[in-house]
């Protein structure tokens, strides 16, 4: 019998005592009672033991669990600072590419530029060169036409 079921048996010993008139005294069977005592004593230490493995086996599930928790709050955390650093990475790479873009482009401008100043020197060599020699040549035929 386990202890509760000892604990309803003396009570029930107790309720079938006979009471005592003008008192709140029961007589009952000392022996019976004395019995069911010695029972409980025997059978608490056991089913101490099985509380105590009860709350062991709750701490162990609590502890577990709490690990469990703890592992997965650090595998997320893991992966958020992962998805952070590609994102800064990322982000990093783009404005990078933006830089380059624009130096780029800057680098085409002024490049484009000096084409231009190049060509307007030529052209102006040119025609430095063009007017001197139409010059030589308008005078050559003023030449002509007086001689």
């Amino acid at each position: 019998m386990n202890i509760h079921s000892l604990l309803d048996y003396l009570e029930a010993e107790l309720g079938k005592g006979s009471s005592m008139p003008l008192t709140s005294r029961v007589l009952v069977d000392r022996e019976k009672c004395l019995e069911i005592l010695e029972e409980i004593r025997e059978n608490l230490p056991e089913d101490i033991k099985e509380a105590r493995y009860i709350v062991e086996q709750r701490n162990q599930l609590l502890y577990d669990a709490q690990q469990e928790c703890d592992d997965m709050l650090s595998g997320a955390q893991e992966k958020l600072n992962a998805i952070i650093n590609d994102h800064e990475i990322t982000q990093g790479a783009y404005a990078q590419a933006e830089q380059i873009l624009a130096n780029a482009q800057q680098n085409a401008q002024e490049v484009q530029m000096g084409a231009k100043v190049y060509a307007d020197d030529v052209l102006a060599q040119l025609q430095n060169f063009l007017d001197k020699e139409l010059e030589d040549v308008v005078h050559n035929r003023e030449g002509l036409r007086q001689e």
